[in-house]
């Protein structure tokens, strides 16, 4: 009696796991953007950008990051995107790092353009925008400030 519930309680389990496992890549889009089409873009700095980031345009997820690397021609950082199918971009669009507050992921947004041609598989985005340094821009205000204020209390000679 106690191996057959023992083996009920495991089965159970196992499905419950499934069930969750199911749900989960169903609701997060683990897949990709598959059926859709591959376009690329270079940064200077692509700082939190990792694979399966969020490709968003006016705040809805339209694909995923692919792969991040390194362009072997400009040395710059290549990030391949993942396209949803039904999704056309215009070819004048630009694509930035964003992120979800202060300690929001990064993920891409793209601010479609005005063209009437739209990028096909194995296009590039021509305009990209890097990721904003917080700790930088931080540490520039704080030592300009500190900068005009010790000139401000020194005495003239």
């Amino acid at each position: 009696m106690s191996n057959r519930l023992e083996t009920l309680t495991g089965l159970v389990i196992v499905l419950i796991s499934l069930g969750f496992i199911g749900y989960t890549v169903t609701k997060t889009d683990s897949g990709g953007a598959s059926g859709g089409y591959q376009t690329s873009a270079l940064f200077s700095d692509v700082s939190g950008v990792n694979e399966g980031a969020d490709v968003r345009m006016s705040g809805v997820k339209i694909g995923s990051v692919s792969s991040v690397g390194i362009d072997p021609v400009s040395y710059q950082a290549e990030v391949t995107l993942s396209i949803k199918k039904d999704v056309k971009i215009p070819t004048d669009s630009a694509l930035k790092i964003a992120s979800d507050g202060i300690l929001g992921g990064a993920y891409l947004a793209v601010s479609p353009g005005a063209e009437d041609t739209t990028l096909a598989a194995g296009d590039q985005f021509l305009y990209t925008q890097s990721a904003v340094n917080l700790t930088e821009l931080l540490s520039r205000a704080v030592f300009s400030a500190g900068g005009a204020g010790n000139q401000a209390a020194q005495p003239d000679s």
